[in-house]
């Protein structure tokens, strides 16, 4: 990923904070250890450790782990532990009491990558343990209209240089069945007029409650629960997201 799109980009996200009260709930109630996968530039890694634990962030790109690390230091969490790794095939001498993937993450996946990811978190939770996923609901994702590129979904400043950016994003098909190809453009405004443009395509696998049951289940997490926003309110096809919370089967955590 390209270093001054992924710097936007993270500004971008920090842009969202309603998901972060369900982390801290979820993490008081579980403990710790606490592992994020795909946990990018550190927004909840960080507000996390200001709220006084201590959690562990994987993630392949570097360039946002760098991203993390600095804002980590600076926020005066520097032993906040960070790894760059692949969520599909880690190995860690750890045990978990919670392990989140967090901001659609795992509808970046096909179904193959997401199972040995399930798999991967699996051998690495507690008996107790809990996995909680952030995705997209996907009978309203399929029934919204494709993301226009001509309106920008947002304007914000640059934290870094102090330039305004505009956010666009352009929806297509992709490949797969039930998948969409989002490019995202972070237009930034410079001082003389001119605009410097960034961009990077994202796939998003959009996919029934019941196939992440399925693939759970072959995973080894049964005990799964739905819930529909980020107050774990009842799951339905209107609601704004789908929150999974799984839990591994006595057998399995043995």
């Amino acid at each position: 990923m390209d270093p001054a799109f992924a710097r936007l980009y993270a500004a971008y996200a920090e842009l969202d904070a309603e998901d972060l009260p369900l982390w801290r709930r979820l993490a008081h109630q579980q403990g710790e250890p606490i592992l994020e996968l795909g946990c990018g530039a550190g927004r909840i890694l960080l507000d996390l450790a200001r709220h006084g634990f201590h959690p562990l962030g994987l993630d392949r790109q570097w360039t946002l782990l760098r991203l993390a690390q600095r804002r980590l230091q600076r926020a005066g969490h520097p032993a906040t532990r960070l790894l760059q790794g692949d969520m599909r095939r880690f190995h860690l001498d750890l045990r978990c009491a919670l392990i989140l993937v967090a901001c659609n993450t795992l509808a970046n996946l096909d179904d193959r990558q997401v199972l040995h990811t399930l798999q991967c978190i699996q051998r690495h939770l507690a008996p107790q343990g809990l996995a909680a996923f952030d995705l997209p609901n996907e009978p309203l994702a399929n029934a919204r209209q494709p993301w226009s590129a001509q309106e920008p979904l947002a304007i914000f400043q640059d934290p870094e240089s102090g330039h305004p950016v505009q956010v666009y994003a352009r929806q297509s098909p992709a490949g797969p069945p039930n998948a969409v190809a989002v490019d995202w453009v972070f237009d930034e405004l410079l001082p003389d007029g001119q605009v410097r443009r960034h961009t990077h395509q994202l796939v998003y696998h959009l996919r029934s409650v019941d196939r992440y049951r399925r693939l759970l289940l072959e995973a080894g997490l049964p005990g799964v629960t739905v819930h529909g926003d980020y107050d774990l309110a009842p799951y339905g096809p209107d609601s704004p997201r789908t929150i999974l919370l799984a839990r591994p089967s006595p057998a399995a955590s043995r």
